[in-house]
């Protein structure tokens, strides 16, 4: 994720955001712009069979599941947002803040580790997430074949993260029954994740 400073003196906002025509996606963290990097094939794979997971779960519920790309205003400021992610997928309950975009947290946000922005999910999406009150957020490496899963406490502190490895079924804290295979995807899709599945004997 790259840090874009086309004016070093200027706030961006989701106005702004708008205006950029150049066929690229952006996040704005604290008004600053941040170039999005096209996922590697991998990453579409372990995304889709987990939201194919999710909205199995999630039907007929009041929550609802949502994929990228779409834009999410943690700061619910409309076209004055100066916080706007794209999760890889992400749940909300509130339908108040289901608008044309997210205005405001989702319940649930989960970020799919890709070469380009590990250190933008692991730090300065992780810091964004507790600020705005994100109370679940997932966090899978599919290098690692882990899962990191953090929960917002009282203090709306993130606590020290649930981990889960590639054979457990990682399980949901604020969604009772909610429980996501990731041995499943890598089962389902080894013609196009074969060094994983090597890596993880699944052949």
């Amino acid at each position: 994720m790259e840090n874009l400073a086309h004016n070093e003196n200027k706030s961006y906002t989701y106005e702004d955001l708008e205006k950029i025509d150049d066929g690229n996606r952006y996040e704005i963290i604290d008004g600053e712009l941040y170039l999005m990097y096209s996922p590697e094939t991998k990453h579409q794979v372990i995304l889709l069979d987990m939201a194919e997971q999710m909205k199995k779960f999630f039907e007929n519920k009041k929550c609802m599941p949502f994929i990228s790309p779409l834009d999410v205003r943690l700061d619910a400021k409309g076209k004055q947002s100066k916080n706007v992610v794209q999760p890889d997928l992400m749940v909300v309950c509130d339908h108040n803040k289901i608008q044309d975009k997210i205005e405001g947290a989702p319940d649930l946000v989960i970020e799919i580790l890709s070469k380009y922005d590990k250190l933008h999910d692991k730090f300065d999406k992780y810091h964004l997430y507790q600020k705005y009150g994100v109370r679940e957020y997932w966090i899978i490496d599919i290098e690692e074949g882990t899962a990191y899963v953090y929960i917002l406490s009282k203090d709306n502190v993130y606590t020290l993260p649930k981990i889960y490895k590639i054979k457990e079924k990682i399980k949901s804290t604020i969604f009772r029954g909610l429980e996501i295979s990731l041995e499943e995807t890598f089962k389902n899709n080894q013609n196009l994740l074969k060094e994983d599945e090597e890596r993880y004997n699944y052949g």
